[in-house]
């Protein structure tokens, strides 16, 4: 586990040649949710969240009456999707059903359930549930390295837009009310934006947020604001190749879908991505006349996406969701093979 004597350490060190480091990207989006949700409000959001799930569960009339067990909340943050989704849904019953029990007072205590707690259910669940679509689609066992990062982008793009994120060095303040925006770091939100995407999710949500008083508002804003900054500056972060240090690095993966070559010049091929394994190649049954071959073919790559029309259109359908053997199979089975085989080497799930 460690960065001097662990086991991937050692390895780097006996290798021959250069390695590609990696740490999971679904593993450091895990850390990143969990650390964001867990800070809302001082923790007590979360820490009611997971108290009203256990009380939930144990309630058999409630049970049969909604028709469904409450989600049980562990560890893992993709089972707050399910837990937030459930208490939205039977809102109505969960909280007759615990005003019953608080006029009885023969049972178990039930939590008390705020109208900030309700507030902070209503917006958190739709940017989990965003992260959770990715989660699902970086899950995929044919997924390459070089893909994952079109994801996690197409993420943070949906978050910065839905929130209307902006870097404070691209702002002018003169014209806005200090009162009137959330600043944290280097970005700037509108107070506005964040009661907006309050609103935006639903009447129940509305009348939680509108039943707070003025300063229970500035409160639950900011807290939101925090929560997205901080989400999303995690979020940027996270990047699959790392140093030895397990830190992002600024290398990336070798490209080897035919979409990620077109877009590199013949010059920038050999000095960026053939040269580097040129001793590697040689000590591995490759010979001189093979290795040039590829930059043949490379540049008969490029060549081919600019002047024959059905390799440019096969090309441009390709993206970061694409299979790797479908989409070089569409090029056909002869004509680049020694670029296709040194790829295979460099594609990485």
């Amino acid at each position: 586990m460690g960065h001097i004597n662990g086991i991937q350490a050692q390895l780097v060190r006996m290798a021959e040649f250069p390695v590609v480091q990696v740490w999971c990207p679904l593993h450091q989006i895990d850390l990143v949710v969990k650390e964001t949700t867990d800070a809302i409000d001082g923790s007590a959001w979360l820490s009611m969240t997971y108290e009203l799930t256990v009380y939930l569960r144990r309630q058999d009339n409630l049970i049969t009456e909604i028709g469904v067990t409450s989600p049980k909340k562990t560890n893992r943050w993709v089972a707050l999707v399910s837990v937030l989704q459930y208490n939205m849904k039977h809102e109505p019953k969960i909280v007759s059903y615990i005003s019953q029990r608080r006029e009885e007072r023969n049972a178990a205590v039930p939590p008390v359930l705020i109208e900030s707690w309700w507030t902070f259910v209503y917006v958190v669940a739709p940017g989990i549930e965003r992260i959770k679509q990715t989660f699902a689609e970086l899950r995929h066992r044919l997924l390459l390295v070089s893909q994952q990062r079109v994801y996690i982008e197409n993420l943070l793009t949906d978050m910065v837009i839905l929130c209307d994120l902006r870097l404070v060095e691209d702002v002018e303040f003169d014209d806005l009310p200090a009162s009137s925006n959330i600043r944290f770091g280097d970005w700037y939100i509108l107070k506005q934006t964040m009661i907006d995407l309050i609103l935006d999710q639903g009447s129940r949500a509305k009348a939680h947020f509108e039943a707070l008083d003025d300063d229970e508002k500035i409160e639950v804003v900011k807290q939101v604001a925090r929560f997205v900054v901080s989400t999303i500056e995690g979020l940027q972060g996270i990047k699959a190749e790392r140093t030895a240090r397990n830190d992002a690095t600024d290398d990336d993966a070798p490209p080897c879908m035919p979409h990620e070559l077109v877009a590199i010049k013949p010059a920038k091929f050999v000095n960026d991505v053939l040269e580097p394994h040129r001793a590697r190649l040689l000590k591995n049954d490759w010979s001189e006349d093979d290795i040039y071959a590829i930059e043949e073919e490379h540049r008969d790559l490029v060549k081919a996406y600019k002047n024959e029309p059905g390799i440019k259109a096969i090309i441009d359908k390709l993206d970061h969701k694409s299979d790797f053997n479908e989409s070089w199979d569409q090029l056909g089975n002869v004509r680049f093979v020694n670029l296709r085989r040194l790829c295979a080497g460099f594609a990485t799930a």
